[in-house]
């Protein structure tokens, strides 16, 4: 099965950087103009979470696509990424995508490597 990664082979690190830096600063900005009550405000929210999910898409292929000899650290981070958007989601109707996002940086910063070495 070949994947966007399989394509983009040494190009991982880099589409994925770029979608979580990408990710960040639409939703900064937007937190930015929601709280000045400018106008535009929705359709920021909006790109901002459409990146964000394109983001986590990116991250669950990317560790599902990994050979490792450990899976259960895999469904460690993709359960990561995965439940706490939907618990929060199911118990107050609002989507949050900041802890997905934070797991995602852990996960740049630290889990790649430890997945790739292990």
């Amino acid at each position: 099965m070949q994947t966007i990664f399989s394509i983009l082979g040494t190009m991982k690190k880099v589409v994925l950087r770029s979608a979580l830096v990408a990710s960040i600063s639409i939703s900064f900005i937007a937190a930015v103009f929601r709280l000045q009550h400018w106008p535009y405000t929705g359709p920021l929210l909006l790109t901002s979470l459409i990146v964000t999910l394109l983001f986590l898409l990116l991250l669950v292929i990317d560790i599902a696509v990994i050979e490792t000899k450990n899976a259960q650290l895999k469904a460690i981070w993709i359960a990561a990424i995965i439940i706490p958007p939907l618990a929060i989601y199911l118990m107050s109707g609002a989507t949050s995508l900041v802890i997905p996002l934070i797991v995602g940086l852990l996960y740049m910063a630290f889990g790649r490597k430890k997945l790739m070495s292990s």
